[in-house]
């Protein structure tokens, strides 16, 4: 039976997921009529990636208590990476006790299930959900545990791939984005460093309040290319239907059902700080990775498989993220 407060968390979550995509059907709408022409991707990432997602981490991360204890942004980073390796322990043991179950043959087919079940979402989406769910702390928490994300991709997600995917890790590290976060969290330790200059926090918040509506507008555009009706589906693996029913409901299993479970315990037993544990419950509930399907392409993957695993976990997440995060929050008995 649902609580008044179950309740309360479900009307919010709904309303934040709602918002979300709504935007990010603005973006696909805006694909299919050229107003988001394939050619603005790039210029565009690079513009959310190098100025406005290193903005936002600023504003988040600047003045933020909890992180001003290196030891605690240190453990963020730590957790961010583990949170990768949980995936990543949990699908190499399925693929290895339960691998009938897959529907796999081939070694790349298996090595492109195992990153898409450990590769989640952990950006576009989670950013902001948190500013909708929670405070500016939370979102400052999120963009260090992100640190750790990232190094976790490339040394466990994308490395099951391939081997070379562990030297990208290190150039990702220098990164703008990433750099954003080193500045923010150093100047956090500064004495006047909610002192600045009012010209500076007034730009400072544009940039900051672009990011997440730009960067859900490039999500729903690429989201079209790759999953509208008709478009080219690469065919790298040619699974029979009963193999392909059995790779998407193990996908949903280890992506959506047992990570998420995992994730929850670890918030409530493992972790003490109520800003990780509110990130740990929003990213049990993230989906795989659209960029699995780039890797898969670039590494030496099966991009066929990578595809099945993205659609569907992407589109179950719009009800599941309505159930983990809700039940998560109500668990930890914080909202």
């Amino acid at each position: 039976m649902l609580t008044p407060e179950m309740i309360k968390m479900l009307t919010i979550t709904f309303q934040a997921t709602l918002a979300i995509l709504i935007v990010i059907l603005i973006g696909a709408f805006m694909r299919r009529v050229k107003w988001l022409t394939p050619a603005a991707d790039k210029p565009l990432t690079d513009l959310t990636m190098n100025v406005l997602y290193p903005a936002a981490t600023f504003m988040s991360i600047r003045g933020n208590e909890n992180l001003a204890n290196p030891l605690f942004a240190l453990e963020v980073v730590v957790i961010g990476w583990i949170s990768i390796a949980v995936g990543m322990v949990v699908s190499r043991l399925y693929v290895r006790f339960f691998s009938p179950l897959t529907g796999l043959e081939s070694d790349a087919q298996k090595r492109t299930f195992i990153m898409c079940n450990c590769l989640f979402n952990y950006g576009f989406l989670p950013i902001p959900l948190c500013a909708l769910l929670f405070d500016t702390q939370t979102l400052g928490v999120l963009f260090v545990f992100n640190v750790g994300t990232v190094i976790g991709m490339w040394t466990i997600a994308v490395a099951a791939l391939s081997k070379d995917a562990v030297k990208e890790s290190i150039r990702q590290l220098r990164a703008p984005a990433m750099i954003g976060v080193y500045i923010a969290l150093l100047f956090n330790y500064l004495p006047w460093s909610n002192q600045l200059p009012e010209c500076i926090e007034t730009s400072m918040t544009w940039l900051n309040q672009s990011m997440i509506p730009l960067s859900l507008l490039l999500v729903g555009g690429i989201m079209y290319d790759e999953f509208r009706p008709g478009v080219e589906t690469p065919t790298s693996s040619n699974l029979s239907v009963w193999n392909s029913f059995k790779l998407i409901n193990s996908t949903i299993l280890i992506r959506l059902v047992l990570v998420p479970i995992l994730f929850i315990l670890w918030a409530k037993y493992l972790t003490s700080s109520v800003d990780l544990q509110r990130i740990l419950i929003v990213q049990a509930a993230m989906p795989s990775a659209i960029m699995c399907i780039v890797w898969s392409r670039q590494f030496n993957g099966d991009p066929s498989i990578a595809l099945r695993c993205v659609i569907v976990t992407n589109l179950l997440s719009i009800l599941t993220t309505l159930f983990w995060i809700p039940l998560g929050l109500w668990f930890l008995g914080n909202a």
